[in-house]
């Protein structure tokens, strides 16, 4: 994206937070915009403050971005006993194996990694609709 739409995009979110402070939509979107920034410290703050579960997997995203790998690894640990719909945890599987395949441990990671894209790839089949 081009960094004038994110600026954008940014602006109509703070709107809509300055309409509506409560809002649950707000925030993670914010978040994510200063993520898509590459503003890491921005968007961890953000994220930080928001409190649905199922964001704190970008969270984490922010995390191995900032090189700060074992804390976005214990993160994704900790949603594993938090996320229950089919999407989040196929979602946190691939985020998962990609941490996996980042940490450029070979050593027994094959086996996980293979396990974590096994399990992202049938929970993304089993919530398709057919088509």
């Amino acid at each position: 994206m081009m960094s004038g739409m994110l600026d954008e995009s940014l602006r109509e979110v703070r709107t809509s937070m300055t309409l509506d402070p409560a809002s649950r939509f707000a925030r993670s979107r914010i978040a994510r915009v200063h993520w898509y920034q590459q503003k890491y410290d921005s968007a961890l703050t953000e994220f930080s403050n928001v409190e649905q579960p199922g964001w704190k997997r970008e969270q984490a995203l922010v995390l191995w971005d900032l090189g700060r790998k074992e804390e976005a690894i214990k993160l994704l640990d900790q949603l594993q006993t938090i996320l229950k719909s089919q999407t989040e945890r196929a979602d946190l599987a691939a985020t998962s194996a990609a941490f996996l395949a980042g940490t450029g441990k070979k050593k027994n990671q094959k086996k996980k990694l293979k396990r974590q894209f096994n399990l992202a790839t049938e929970l993304l089949i089993f919530t398709m609709p057919n088509i």
